[in-house]
């Protein structure tokens, strides 16, 4: 079954490893721009690289979601980009 999804962007948390970087890649092969957040920067280069590989349009910022300040300055950054 083939799931299409309607968004044009999406932030995704967690992306740099498991679930959230495959959420990512889904998200991105079906055609929506996705911002990538975590605090892991290599790990999110690399889900960016393979989105980009296939594509895909994806930007990244590094940030611990944890806290509202860091998670609300990386959606505005994302939002601007």
């Amino acid at each position: 079954m083939r799931t299409v999804v309607a968004w044009q962007h999406a932030i995704v948390t967690g992306s740099a490893s498991g679930i959230g970087r495959a959420f990512a890649q889904t998200l991105a092969q079906q055609g929506t721009a996705v911002g990538l957040v975590d605090v892991s920067a290599d790990g999110l280069a690399a889900t960016a690289d393979s989105i980009r590989a296939n594509a895909g349009r994806a930007e990244m910022r590094v940030a611990d979601v944890s806290a509202a300040a860091p998670l609300a300055a990386a959606i505005d950054e994302l939002v601007g980009a």
